[in-house]
């Protein structure tokens, strides 16, 4: 938005008439002269001293006041004109000059006041109107920006800019045809650029007028050739209608005659993930990274991550890459597939997990498993050991990479005398049992590996007993089998003075798992857990909490107005507001370890949330992330849906994904929660489908068939059958899933107590049965495109029963749950 600020003639002030004799008049007379023929200096000084005469003389102060502002001296000039001010404030002029000097030096809201004192002394005040206007809309005071530029309007009905900035600030208040109206006003008294490029914006936003918009952005250009938003926008509008061939060639055109342009290179970028082309944008976003390290950029890099799936080693990828982990551009999980292709690419990894794959089960000695090269270059792979500090391994050769690798730490710390371990090598070790702490010790073991690591762990208990020293091999070793806090002493460990890397293992193994058990103690019991499923569902969370997470990914940024065609919530008001979830009241039902809650209160921070779960283990674990994260806007509390009946309180907004169909009769629970939520309120439902679920059905069949149960040894022999029976196809894809990896989430995934599982035409029954407006699947560009051209005459993409007919055809559609959002009726 083109905004310029209106100064005042600054005209200077007069003195009274007092006679030519008088000293002080003779020097304000002299002042005014060098003023006028600016003569800056000189003028300044017959100011002073005038004022050392007659210290409250208040055109001389007001004068000097404007001479510091018109020689770049604000702070000079906004005191100088507060003293004349506070003599005398019936001056319109005089309050407006003020006020333009606060708002120089950011005091935006005194400014604000001023300009009201003017127009309230000077009603037909017409610059001060518009700066008023101007300062309101940046404030984020949007309708009594509207009045202020409605008054110019009335006053200068023939000024463009006037009409220009209210179709503005009506745009952005969603009054689009009011907008319109203003806009072409303003065109009509003087048709610039910038006024077509956001009446065409306005008019974007109803598609049966996207040729309007479109000839508007084209006039924009016409006026100006060198107008790159136009240029964007009218790429915009090509992908809106899915012609993304074409808008990926306009923002090729863009950048290329722009290569410094950061936006035009997102934009471009963001065009070629939603048509599937992923791989492409990678290069366009490291370049935009090189110009400017924006969050969207990183945002979408994190994206292409997730799409691409595998890559060829590179060494600016991977160093990209690496950044995008260690500083949070976004949440490890996603791009899981992705690192994971690039540390089996490297180098030196890659083939030692070759050699470990081709060798399972049977166990290397350092020398086999990890090769000829020069072992400190294993250690020395940054990606690998930030991987395993911050996320789970799902890669079945990475595991048995790195399950071999612990047979190899295991021997070492079994030695008389292990050699002492430093540099790239500790960290290696330390990572190592950071990640089998993550994953609950899913890594197979013989027998001989049991029962040395049974033998290790009672020497270090007798070593803490006896305060004999521990070496770090046999720390880490015991580390990688089993968890400190169940060691006989173990706290006795933190009293020692250790390195970074033995002390971030300490720290999550002991000082965090005890922070957590004293957070649960601490935490509200809303209702009793008296449901015997309910029960058993608590049980196996509180024994396996889930999903152990380490880093959350940053809050998901606001998309921009033209390009929401490309998020779900294009169908509907967001539910928690378009910015920081000021006045929202939200219920997160079955919040699990925290991670989803997290999120919710970083993108919403005035958003008021209570979170809900059986598990205290669970509470305990969500409570600790999120206060470490410095979020103060949730309450946790332990509570039963089933009885959230009398919980006396309603919502704005109530997510439930991933717990209904954990219950006995999910429907059910779904209506406790129904009546907790307010008229017009929206809710957001995760259920398992049953089509995407077959191979999870299969897998808990081939489970039964064998009597394996749900405890940890069991969870790990099942899992290695589960791979051994690769030859069964559907066995096979569940090897695959990112859950089959830590023994927590395998029993989530394989040995839950209960699981519903759903399809779309009951989903439609109950939402019919009781009055829900079905809003729309949170699901990626990707899939809403590949629907979008399988049924376009469905543009809202709401049909269920067209939707059934698309997962009949693709099942694995819905592989991780139906998402979806609905919103109550009155």
């Amino acid at each position: 938005m083109n905004r310029k600020d209106r100064r005042a003639a600054q005209r200077l002030g007069r003195s009274a008439d007092v006679g030519a004799a008088d000293q002080a008049q003779q020097l304000f007379a002299q002042a005014l002269q060098h003023h006028r023929l600016g003569q800056f200096p000189e003028a300044e000084r017959y100011y002073r001293s005038m004022l050392a005469v007659k210290p409250k003389h208040e055109h001389s102060l007001y004068n000097l006041g404007l001479l510091a502002l018109q020689t770049g001296r604000n702070e000079l000039g906004a005191e100088m004109l507060g003293k004349a001010i506070a003599i005398n404030g019936r001056d319109p002029e005089w309050r407006y000059n003020y006020g333009y000097s606060l708002q120089q030096g950011g005091r935006l809201d005194e400014a604000a006041e001023e300009y009201g004192h003017a127009v309230a002394l000077k009603p037909d005040y017409a610059e001060a109107h518009l700066n008023l206007g101007n300062l309101l809309l940046r404030l984020g005071r949007l309708t009594e920006a509207t009045v202020s530029y409605q008054r110019v309007a009335a006053l200068k009905p023939d000024f463009a800019e006037t009409h220009y900035n209210l179709g503005n600030v009506l745009a952005m208040q969603g009054k689009t045809d009011e907008a319109v109206a203003c806009f072409e006003r303003s065109i009509a008294i003087k048709p610039l650029a910038e006024a077509h490029n956001n009446l065409g914006i306005a008019l974007a936003n109803d598609p049966a007028r996207a040729e309007q918009a479109l000839a508007h952005y084209r006039q924009a250009l016409a006026i100006n050739p060198r107008f790159v938003e136009a240029e964007t926008n009218i790429a915009n509008l090509h992908a809106a209608r899915g012609e993304y061939e074409k808008a990926a060639e306009l923002f090729g055109k863009i950048v290329k005659a722009n290569p410094d342009h950061v936006d035009a290179h997102e934009s471009l970028a963001r065009v070629l993930i939603v048509a599937g082309k992923a791989v492409t944008a990678i290069p366009i976003l490291a370049q935009a990274l090189k110009l400017r390290e924006t969050p969207t950029a990183k945002s979408l890099f994190v994206t292409c991550l997730r799409q691409v799936r595998s890559g060829a080693d590179h060494p600016a990828l991977r160093e990209l890459t690496l950044r995008a982990l260690t500083e949070s551009w976004g949440d490890p999980a996603d791009v899981a597939d992705f690192v994971q292709s690039l540390i089996k690419a490297g180098p030196e990894t890659g083939p030692a997990i070759a050699r470990a794959t081709a060798a399972w089960p049977k166990r290397l000695t350092a020398a086999e498993l990890f090769g000829g090269v020069d072992v400190e270059r294993i250690f020395a792979d940054r990606l690998l050991s930030t991987w395993l500090e911050i996320a789970r391994v799902t890669d079945l050769g990475t595991e048995r990479f790195l399950t071999l690798a612990r047979a190899v730490l295991l021997r070492r710390a079994g030695e008389a005398s292990p050699s002492a371990i430093g540099g790239n090598e500790l960290r290696f070790w330390a990572a190592l049992a950071q990640q089998c702490f993550t994953n609950d010790y899913v890594f197979a073991a013989t027998a001989e590996e049991d029962a040395a690591a049974a033998r290790l762990r009672d020497s270090l208990a007798a070593a803490l007993d006896s305060g004999a020293p521990v070496g770090e091999a046999q720390l880490f070793a015991a580390a990688t089998f089993g968890r400190f806090d169940s060691l006989l002493n173990a706290a006795r460990l933190l009293d020692h003075d250790w390195s970074d890397e033995v002390q971030a293992v300490l720290t999550q193994q002991l000082v965090e798992p005890q922070q957590e058990r004293d957070l649960a103690v601490a935490l509200p019991r809303l209702t009793p857990v008296t449901d015997e499923v309910s029960r058993q569902v608590q049980g196996q969370y509180e024994h396996n909490p889930y999903p152990r997470w380490i880093k959350a990914p940053p809050a998901p940024e606001r998309m921009p107005a033209q390009l929401r065609q490309y998020s779900f919530f294009d169908t509907m008001q967001h539910p928690y507001g378009e910015t920081d979830g000021a006045g929202v009241e939200a219920l997160i039902a079955g919040c699990g370890t925290g991670r989803h809650v997290v999120e919710i209160a970083q993108r919403y921070p005035k958003a008021r949330i209570l979170a809900v779960d059986l598990s205290m283990a669970s509470l305990g674990y969500a409570a600790r992330k999120t206060r470490e994260l410095g979020l103060t806007n949730v309450e946790y509390a332990q509570a039963d849906i089933l009885e959230l009946g009398n919980l006396g309180r309603s919502f704005d907004v109530i997510e439930a994904s991933g717990v209904l169909h954990h219950m006995r009769d999910p429907f059910a629970g779904w209506r406790v929660l129904l009546s907790l939520l307010k008229p017009q309120g929206y809710m957001q439902i995760g259920l398992y489908s049953e089509l995407a679920r077959q191979q999870i059905v299969a897998a808990r069949r081939f489970i039964a068939e064998r009597g394996y149960g749900a405890g940890a040894d069991d969870i790990r022999r099942a899992r290695q059958d589960l791979i051994a029976a690769s030859a069964d196809p559907l066995l096979k894809e569940v090897t695959a899933l990112g859950d089959f990896y830590t023994v927590s989430d395998c029993r989530d995934l394989l040995f839950h107590v209960q699981e519903v599982r759903f399809t779309l035409p009951q989903i439609d029954a109950f939402l019919r049965e009781t009055g829900l407006r079905f809003v729309g699947f949170d699901l990626d560009a990707s899939l809403r495109s590949a629907y979008a051209a399988r049924f376009p005459d469905d543009p809202t993409m709401t049909n269920l029963e067209q939707w059934h007919i698309f997962e009949t055809q693709y099942p694995r559609t819905f592989i991780n749950m139906y998402q979806f959002w609905v919103q109550r009726s009155l």
